[in-house]
């Protein structure tokens, strides 16, 4: 019996593997990265050995799990769950790696192989090279043959090029054919490297509009294996799964049989042993393998929830070479599940990652007591989203007794999620799940990037955000220490009568708490100029957004709900955020305040509002939507003037691995001038006009932060 489990990964996969564990009473140990020295998992599992070269030092963890004397390593997700030689290194040092044997790893988790070893069982694969290249010029005559022979074939819908180690929907680019093929192929084979630790590329030919449909394996390694049913998986942007499911959307019996006896038929022919995944595309009635992933996957939960099994209990079990302890009949599918992944990024900014500390976090919590409702945390409050890791959040995962309802939890899931101190993509999520085409489940894999445009376009956004944001914006700069001393309003005893606070009219307006001037305040890129008046007799706010004028009254709501006057509310913001400047940190950045208030307006409308304020952003959750809004700083202001003047800056924060150009020389508008990393994503940086490059201010392996300086373009 296994005693004692290194747990070789990170984030909410780590988390969810050690509850499993503790609950069957084995022992767990994890590793981290000297990035990763405080974060959840290290804190949840309580015991954890540093690996100074991270989650893919192969050495680092077996010689973390000799230390922590573990007799067993589980990969879990992505970094070298997928590594045959990590799966001999752990066998070799004695101990039991939790997955297939080295043998069916290396014939598997490489694509290549593994569409070698499907094609001698006559299961339909995708058109493509037979095996994978780390050459740039082989993988260019690929692409020039699959593209001619598609052409021939009147069937050219397109090329992409695969990570042969990749993994997680990672390492997939859909290539334009008529733009700079080698960068392109350049690019990709950087990505992989850096993702996957093998830079290997598969040529593919790409069908557009099909559905991702998975069967969940389970083999016991001894030639006999059961499925678990499938998960729709069609949901994807740039092939990263979004929404998950299961079962499949309309998925007509023949087709589901087909599917599951073609993954079992992979399983037996190669006596597969642990949990594992058989990916499809499903073009009308026609399918296509995919690819083998021999490991758990991230939306597993999907398929527990309806079948209602701990798959990492099976797994465990069948490491530990017990025989499978379930049989084929009794798996039945009960509901629906449906899992949504949060991310930390901007989603009007191009999905970029989104670094920075979570301030505060609540994901269905109200709805806890409703069950059916379960989230996997990856951080918690005070937590770091860095740029060296996937940017994943939570996973949220509703199981309804049927498809519709279940969409309906998990939006009502998503919509009161509080999430305060990075960008995250909880708006787009709602936006998605309230899609009619998603609602009916008329979807394939290309839906999310046909409509991203419209999906991600920014509504208008009610005026009583900016009322809203600025007000509190305005009560925490009555904190800082200079206007305390300079305001006779900022002191923490004051009435609420002043000369002259009567209601104003619009032209009266003027700004009375800050000697900054107006505000300009930012929201989804939209700029509004704000402008208050004192608070009036009955504790009343006025403010102008730009010619709208609101009125409002600000009560603090505590843990209990109950409610404190409006001069509390002030003076407690005002204390908080005096203490807050105390503790500005070297950088002087300020922590974030995060808090909830009643916001009263004049119409009658009370809203409870949660939210966060650190230096210029200022978050806010409502019943009736979610903004982050930004003070527009001197220094932003800079920048928006700067960019058509040819300066090139850092869209997120994140080590530059190309930098393609030097002082003086000649660039043409779009030209490539640097590539950023970050989450294992690369951004471009493109010359914003034609000229010459006349200062250069990044050279490969530096870290940068966001809206750092990059290179000057002198324009013609």
């Amino acid at each position: 019996m296994i005693k004692k489990i290194l747990i070789a990964n990170r984030g909410e996969i780590a988390c969810r593997i050690h509850r499993t564990c503790e609950r069957m009473g084995i022992a767990t140990a994890t590793v981290h990265d000297p990035a990763d020295r405080a974060a959840l998992h290290v804190r949840t599992i309580g015991e954890s050995i540093v690996s100074k070269q991270g989650y893919l030092d192969i050495e680092a963890i077996v010689e973390a799990a000799k230390k922590t004397q573990a007799d067993a390593i589980h990969p879990g997700i992505g970094f070298l769950s997928e590594n045959p030689d990590f799966v001999k290194a752990v066998e070799q040092a004695g101990m039991i790696f939790i997955g297939p044997n080295a043998e069916t790893m290396s014939r598997f988790a490489d694509k290549a192989s593994a569409k070698a070893e499907v094609r001698k069982l006559n299961i339909p694969i995708i058109k493509g090279s037979e095996q994978g290249s780390s050459d740039a010029a082989v993988i260019e005559v690929w692409v020039a043959e699959l593209v001619k022979d598609l052409a021939d074939k009147d069937n050219l819908t397109g090329v992409m090029l695969k990570a042969t180690a990749g993994g997680g929907g990672r390492g997939i680019r859909v290539l334009d054919l008529a733009g700079d093929l080698p960068l392109q192929i350049e690019s990709a084979m950087r990505e992989a490297k850096n993702a996957f630790g093998v830079p290997d590329l598969l040529v593919e030919q790409y069908v557009p509009a099909a559905r991702h449909i998975e069967v969940q394996l389970l083999g016991d390694g001894k030639g006999n294996a059961l499925h678990f049913f499938e998960r729709e998986c069609s949901l994807q942007r740039r092939h990263q799964k979004v929404i998950e499911e299961s079962p499949a959307i309309a998925l007509n019996p023949a087709l589901r049989d087909k599917l599951t006896s073609a993954a079992i038929e992979i399983a037996k022919a190669c006596e597969y042993r642990s949990l594992g995944t058989v990916e499809f595309l499903v073009k009308d009635d026609a399918f296509f393998f995919l690819e083998l992933n021999p490991r758990l996957q991230v939306e597993h939960p999907v398929t527990e929830a309806v079948t209602g099994f701990d798959l990492v209990e099976l797994q465990l079990r069948t490491a530990d070479a017990e025989a499978l302890s379930v049989e084929q009949q009794n798996i039945k599918i009960s509901g629906h599940a449906l899992e949504a992944r949060v991310y930390a990024e901007n989603v009007s900014d191009g999905f970029t990652p989104s670094c920075g500390i979570v301030d505060q976090i609540d994901i269905a919590s109200d709805l806890a007591h409703a069950g059916g409702v379960r989230v996997d945390y990856g951080v918690s409050a005070g937590d770091e989203i860095s740029p060296f890791f996937d940017p994943m959040i939570a996973k949220v995962i509703c199981h309804e007794k049927d498809r519709e309802q279940a969409l309906i939890v998990l939006d009502t899931a998503i919509r009161s999620a509080v999430v305060q101190g990075v960008d995250t993509n909880l708006a787009f999520l709602s936006k998605l799940l309230n899609e009619p085409r998603v609602i009916d489940g008329d979807i394939d894999n290309s839906f999310i990037d046909k409509e991203l445009e419209r999906l991600t376009l920014a509504e208008e956004v009610d005026t009583r955000f900016y009322a809203i944001a600025g007000i509190i914006r305005l009560l925490s700069d009555r904190g800082n220490n200079d206007s305390h001393q300079i305001d006779p309003w900022s002191r923490e005893r004051f009435t609420n009568w002043r000369m002259g606070g009567n209601r104003l009219d619009n032209a009266s307006l003027v700004t009375t708490f800050t000697t900054k001037g107006p505000y300009v305040i930012s929201i989804g890129g939209v700029e509004k100029t704000l402008r208050f008046s004192s608070m009036d007799n009955a504790g009343e706010f006025q403010v102008l957004v730009d010619e709208e004028l609101h009125s409002l009254t600000v009560t603090s709501t505590n843990s209990t709900g109950a409610n404190l006057t409006t001069t509390s509310e002030t003076s407690a913001i005002n204390r908080s955020m005096r203490q807050l400047d105390a503790q500005r940190n070297e950088s002087g950045e300020r922590p974030t305040l995060s808090a909830s208030c009643l916001v009263g307006f004049s119409d009658e409308l009370t809203l409870r509002t949660n939210y966060g304020v650190s230096d210029n952003k200022i978050e806010l959750q409502t019943s009736i939507g979610s903004v982050t809004a930004n003070l527009i700083s001197s220094l932003e202001k800079k920048l928006q003037n700067s960019s058509n003047k040819g300066t090139v800056t850092a869209p997120v924060m994140g080590q530059v691995v190309k930098v393609n150009v030097s002082v003086g020389d000649k660039v043409k508008n779009g030209d490539l001038i640097a590539v950023q990393e970050s989450m294992k994503m690369e951004l471009s940086m493109l010359a914003p006009c034609d000229g010459v490059i006349v200062s250069l201010n990044c050279q490969e392996g530096d870290m940068i932060e966001r809206h750092s300086f990059v290179a000057e373009v002198k324009g013609e």
